[in-house]
């Protein structure tokens, strides 16, 4: 969710900020002055939960995504929505926890002024990319079509820049002393990475260069691992079956998944009970429109390839598929009013929370795909069938960063962010996710 270094640092210097203006506004009229260091140690938790639910909020509002921050009507709009959503937290807390009450009267300026401040950042912070100062400067040798694909990764997450790159071939055969002066010219460029995008790196490796680079402090990069950083998916021609065996991530301990499966199960039943009044309204709304069902039912694989039958509240005519399955379009004929209302909030969605329930699909993970496209893609698109190695999910990388898969090339693309999910799931990712996802529902980006 936070690719690269700027939004990491933007999450530090809000915590501070906000941090700081709730201490201000707490000092200029509750601090006794001759108590300083005690009243900053009592005021601690407060200035630490203000801080914590404003940030929580900012993020699920989009508040550390650079596309966002480009647009500088949006962010304000967002950041003022995260300002209303830091409230809620703030109060159940206080009400639940006396001593944590943070008073209205430093809340509210210390929240206008956290906001503003918020606001000035991002513009500092979008002019600063722009300029291209803050970007990591990194040199490539290697194969086509990985060093222009590492270019348009650049470019994607204005993280770094490509100076410049030669091929594989060209600097393999360096000897020590070639080798010395070419890692010193790239010294002189203020080169921070040397990175290495070969199709086969097996006795094709300049070893003089890579020494003389490593003893001048520029580092070493594999390809793969900055362009999953860049761009937050594989590159799926870089793939080999070497990769799932030997690349960090994948498996998981024994903790990730007893977390995983608790935080389904407790997130789900809160979700199910909130959420009861509206799915009964989604319901109705369904029947009065045309009479049909109300559900919708297909076979879907799950992990490991093992089928179950899915439920969805149904948004299509009741003869949708009366010529066999196919992808949804953009504008599909077959989508009811009502339909259109309950995917673009995702509302149809939430019958899936049984699923949850029932350890057949997790909050996070792939999207689960029907049997006939499954058989369709394991033989065009490779390691397709990777993506079952873990149970789907009602939300997931692939959703947040990619179209709906109407297409091959669509599917290749969202597979490429699967893959990645695999590789670095956590339980602190899947709220990463989770907080994009409840962003992506308020805003109604990507339903289809």
């Amino acid at each position: 969710m936070f690719r690269g270094t700027r939004p990491v640092v933007l999450i530090v210097v809000d915590a501070l900020v906000a941090a700081l203006w709730l201490y201000l506004f707490y000092f200029l009229r509750y601090a006794d002055p001759d108590h300083l260091p005690a009243e900053f140690l009592r005021y601690l938790p407060h200035a630490a939960l203000f801080a914590f639910a404003l940030l929580v909020a900012v993020a699920a509002c989009g508040g550390y995504e650079i596309p966002v921050i480009r647009r500088g009507s949006t962010i304000a709009a967002r950041l003022l929505l995260a300002g209303f959503l830091a409230l809620v937290p703030l109060a159940l807390t206080g009400f639940l926890f006396r001593e944590l009450l943070v008073w209205r009267s430093g809340v509210m300026p210390a929240l206008a002024t956290s906001l503003v401040c918020f606001w000035i950042g991002r513009q500092l912070l979008v002019r600063m990319v722009d300029l291209g100062p803050v970007a990591r400067r990194v040199f490539a040798i290697g194969d086509e079509p990985f060093l222009t694909r590492l270019r348009e990764a650049a470019v994607e997450s204005g993280d770094f820049v490509v100076v410049d790159s030669r091929a594989l071939d060209q600097v393999r055969q360096l000897g020590p002393a070639e080798a010395e002066a070419f890692a010193a010219t790239l010294e002189g460029q203020r080169i921070a990475d040397l990175v290495v995008a070969a199709r086969e790196r097996r006795g094709r490796l300049p070893l003089h260069l890579l020494l003389a680079v490593r003893m001048r402090g520029i580092r070493v990069v594999a390809y793969e691992d900055l362009y999953e950083q860049a761009t937050g998916r594989v590159d799926l021609d870089a793939v080999r079956p070497s990769w799932f065996v030997f690349v960090d991530g994948f498996e998981g301990s024994r903790l990730d998944h007893f977390g995983k499966r608790l935080f389904d199960l407790v997130v789900a039943s809160v979700v199910l009970a909130l959420t009861a009044p509206l799915m009964a309204l989604a319901a109705l709304a369904i029947k009065l429109e045309d009479g049909g069902p109300i559900f919708y039912s297909q076979i879907r694989i799950g992990r490991c390839g093992v089928p179950f039958r899915l439920y969805k509240f149904r948004t299509m005519r009741p003869d949708a598929e009366r010529d066999g399955p196919r992808f949804a379009d953009a504008r599909d004929p077959r989508t009811t009013r009502v339909g259109r209302v309950l995917r673009r909030f995702r509302i149809d969605e939430l019958p899936q929370l049984i699923h949850v329930l029932t350890g057949e699909m997790s909050f996070v993970g792939p999207r689960p795909e029907r049997p006939e496209f499954v058989q369709r893609f394991r033989e065009l698109v490779p390691w397709f069938e990777q993506r079952h190695r873990i149970k789907p999910g009602l939300a997931g990388w692939a959703q947040l960063n990619a179209p709906y898969a109407a297409d091959l090339a669509t599917t290749r693309l969202k597979l490429a962010y699967d893959l990645y999910y695999l590789r670095h799931w956590s339980l602190a990712f899947d709220l990463a996710i989770l907080l994009r996802t409840f962003q992506v529902v308020v805003w109604g980006q990507g339903a289809r």
